[in-house]
């Protein structure tokens, strides 16, 4: 890329920058709004007119913020003579996110607490060992649903007779399973 010299022309970074931006991504934002007047090339800023252009298309209700704004910069200079340090900014920042992580957390904490107290939860055990009990309580009935209609199906030779065995001994065992799932909800503490 060929340097440029003029000191009129500049990149959007140092456009910012000479606009007392902290982040290029006013520069940008400008650029996508038209706000600014591009060099020949596209790729660099015509400072002084583009300067022009941004102040001239500046919104009216903005304009109060922007010159507070620039009081409170200016009393800062003159009472420290410097910008306000980044790295307290940065600390402050940091501050502020690691407490809104701790707040979001105890929020969290405190749903699940109120999820648990109304029955909506539980914890993984307890949903584990109702699980467990499920299921032996499935395998249980399964095997003696074989036990049981053997010799009833052996003797049975109409197929309507064994459809209805076989209903009636799978919807008793339903029932059964249905009962015990049931006294598990009973038993478990709310």
């Amino acid at each position: 890329m060929a340097e440029v010299l003029d000191t009129n022309v500049m990149t959007l970074p140092q456009w910012a920058a000479y606009m007392g931006w902290k982040s290029p991504g006013m520069a940008y934002q400008a650029r996508g709004e038209g706000r600014l007047v591009m060099a020949p090339d596209g790729q660099h800023v015509l400072a002084e007119e583009s300067r022009a252009r941004y102040l001239g298309t500046a919104a009216p209700s903005h304009t109060g913020v922007a010159k507070r704004h620039a009081r409170q910069r200016a009393a800062q200079q003159e009472v420290g003579g410097h910008e306000p340090h980044e790295d307290s900014d940065r600390v402050t920042g940091a501050y502020q996110r690691a407490r809104a992580t701790r707040e979001k957390f105890l929020a969290l904490e405190a749903k699940r607490a109120y999820e648990v107290a109304i029955g909506k939860l539980a914890d993984r055990s307890e949903a584990a060992h109702i699980a467990a009990l499920a299921m032996t309580e499935i395998r249980a009935r399964l095997e003696t649903v074989a036990v049981t209609l053997a010799p009833m199906l052996a003797a049975a030779s109409d197929e309507s007779a064994i459809t209805a065995m076989l209903r009636d001994e799978f919807e008793q065992a339903q029932r059964a399973m249905a009962m015990h799932f049931k006294t598990l909800q009973q038993e478990q503490p709310a």
